[in-house]
């Protein structure tokens, strides 16, 4: 049985789930994270102090403690700037800063491990260590390449004046470098969506290399669903407010819409100021942060959750959504669609239209009794894959692959 040391600096959903897997079936060695948190711990005390209710957020599984290695004041040196020039003198984020102390402590200690299972960003110097070790080398590529978002940016910005100042993202050298890095590095790469697969290829990854494991969908939960007819439409947005996740088509929509159809947005983001600013009249309400359990509600009490994103991996809110019987839209840029047989247990779309959405959202207006033929078709997808199928696939999908690199 092959033993796994991860490192992931946030620990997502994702991690969490499958690093339950792990220690239940007795597979994990060391968990490496930024700060976790666990049930009367100084840290579970200081985040019940108000400013610091961060950390519990970081609140992990109490059977996760004795495999865990964190580093939590380092980490809150670096939301501290001032303080983190007085003690970090070369400048680098904290993930690149973490895996750097995480390798040299794999050189000093006798960790009992056969597999490193990284993401990215915070793998190269980890796996280097392991690869002198004669380790496996896992990388989870959670989004799409780099080329397919350096280029769908460029096609915005030339499109849109919105976005012409907008920072580009992977702009310099060598953070192109580091993913390429880490790509090399990595034994075997598991990604969530054929749509990242697809990308990965496209930039010149061997196909050999890369697998797709869908993550799991949360449990079923019961919905109720009211008459549309005497109301407007709720339509539910939850994710980051930058140009990325295709806002700016959902305003421009909404803004042809209002009579018939109101948007909820959750979530925070750098062009959140400028997406709010193009909104008219009462279209939109913008709830900015929020916790899960609003997120929850929000999902229970709208007809429809919608993400027009222009590149996303496969984002864990529209399974959840669909896990409770919210019917998705969605773009044919989004790993999600895998699951999704448009007009069935969901919508597909196009991105990059404005057209698209107020096509598809006028039609369920129009015909709002299939919101819950498809929501319910949507909860029979979520049935058929769990979060510990995602766990046992990926390990079940490392040991064959090992075989293959010994």
């Amino acid at each position: 049985m092959l033993r796994y040391l991860l490192y992931h600096p946030h620990g997502n959903e994702n991690v969490r789930h499958l690093l339950q897997t792990l220690v239940t079936d007795g597979r994990l060695s060391r968990f490496f994270t930024s700060i976790a948190v666990f049930t009367g711990t100084l840290l579970f005390r200081m985040g019940k102090i108000p400013g610091l209710h961060f950390l519990l957020r970081r609140r992990y599984a109490d059977n996760l403690h004795c495999h865990t290695t964190s580093f939590p004041f380092i980490t809150l040196l670096f939301r501290l700037p001032k303080l983190q020039r007085l003690f970090i003198k070369k400048e680098q984020d904290l993930n690149g800063f973490l895996q750097q102390r995480i390798a040299r402590r794999m050189k000093r200690k006798s960790y009992d491990y056969d597999v490193v299972y990284c993401y990215p960003n915070g793998a190269a110097d980890i796996f280097h260590e392991a690869k002198t070790q004669g380790k496996i080398c896992v990388y989870e590529y959670p989004i799409a390449y780099y080329d397919e978002i350096r280029r769908i940016q460029k096609e915005e910005q030339q499109h849109s004046k919105h976005w012409r100042d907008t920072k580009i993202m992977y702009k310099t050298e060598s953070s192109r470098q580091m993913i390429d890095k880490e790509l090399e590095l990595a034994d075997i790469i598991i990604v969530p969506s054929q749509y990242i697969r697809g990308t990965l290829l496209a930039g010149g990854c061997p196909m050999e290399k890369v697998h797709v494991v869908p993550y799991g969908f949360a449990n079923v939960k019961p919905k109720q669903y009211t008459p549309v007819a005497d109301r407007k439409l709720q339509v539910l947005f939850v994710g980051g407010l930058y140009w990325l996740k295709g806002a700016t088509y959902l305003i421009e929509a909404m803004n042809q819409l209002s009579a018939k159809i109101h948007l909820t947005l959750i979530g925070t983001g750098p062009d959140s100021e400028a997406l709010q600013a193009m909104t008219e009249g009462d279209s939109c309400t913008f709830l900015g942060s929020v916790g899960h359990d609003e997120v929850l509600r929000q999902m229970q009490s709208n007809d429809i959750l919608i993400l027009p994103s222009l590149s996303d991996g496969c984002p864990l809110v529209t399974l959840e959504a669909m896990s409770v019987g919210t019917p998705v839209v969605l773009t044919d840029k989004c790993g999600s669609m895998q699951w999704i047989e448009h007009g069935r247990n969901g919508w597909i779309i196009p991105s990059r239209s404005t057209q698209a959405i107020v096509d598809v959202l006028s039609d369920i207006a129009a015909h709002p009794s299939q919101i819950e033929t498809v929501g319910r078709e949507a909860q029979n997808v979520a049935a058929q894959w769990s979060w510990d199928d995602y766990g046992k696939a990926v390990t079940s999908l490392v040991s064959k692959n090992a075989v293959k690199n010994t």
